[in-house]
């Protein structure tokens, strides 16, 4: 999370380079970068204050939100001002609010929007969309839970996707397949090992 933070920042820098070497330096828009940027090193702040304070941050902060907001404001704070990925975004009218925790959610969603970007580096598509579902549409409800309306959100791109034989595990604790994570790789007997430098 922290390396996707320093990601983002660094693309409001290079966008401040570039705005700075125009004839004409349009300062509104790099006071708007300054912001961003600052806005940045908060949200560094914060994930470390996290690991101090880590059984804080096991717990949830739920209250109502609106849904459509919180993909907005992860789009705002993940998405690089100058990008060569199509970003299509489709946000469903009149969602219901939800009782979520709004800073993990986005947060959750900002490494999404990132790890799209990153195994797209020539460009490529990401789609964002949300919509309201009924309970039929959903073949992860466990039996005897509530059959009401639920809030979905899809994140598609065009990268290259998940080998199969890596799904079960991408959900595991600080596994990557990034050439430059800092997760654990998994080789073919199981064992875990630091990766270095290399793609699995």
């Amino acid at each position: 999370m922290i390396g996707n933070r320093v990601f983002a920042v660094k693309g409001d820098v290079n966008e401040m380079e570039y705005l700075l070497d125009q004839p004409n330096v349009d300062k509104a828009g790099v006071l708007k970068l300054c912001e961003s940027i600052k806005h940045g090193i908060f949200l560094l702040e914060e994930i470390l204050n996290e690991f101090r304070e880590f059984v804080k941050a096991t717990q949830l902060d739920v209250r109502e939100v609106d849904f459509n907001q919180v993909v907005r404001e992860a789009i705002e704070e993940s998405f690089p001002k100058r990008s060569a990925t199509q970003l299509k975004v489709r946000l469903a009218h009149d969602l219901p609010r939800i009782k979520a925790d709004p800073k993990k959610l986005k947060r959750c969603f900002s490494e999404i929007f990132e790890n799209a970007i990153s195994f797209q580096p020539e460009g490529g598509e990401i789609a964002v969309t949300t919509s309201l579902i009924d309970a039929h549409s959903k073949r992860w409800l466990k039996p005897g839970q509530h059959p009401a309306n639920y809030v979905q959100v899809r994140f598609e791109d065009k990268g290259p996707g998940i080998e199969p034989a890596n799904k079960p595990r991408i959900f595991n604790p600080f596994y990557t397949s990034r050439a430059k994570g800092m997760g654990w790789t998994v080789d073919s007997q199981g064992d875990n090992r630091r990766a270095q430098g290399r793609r699995v």
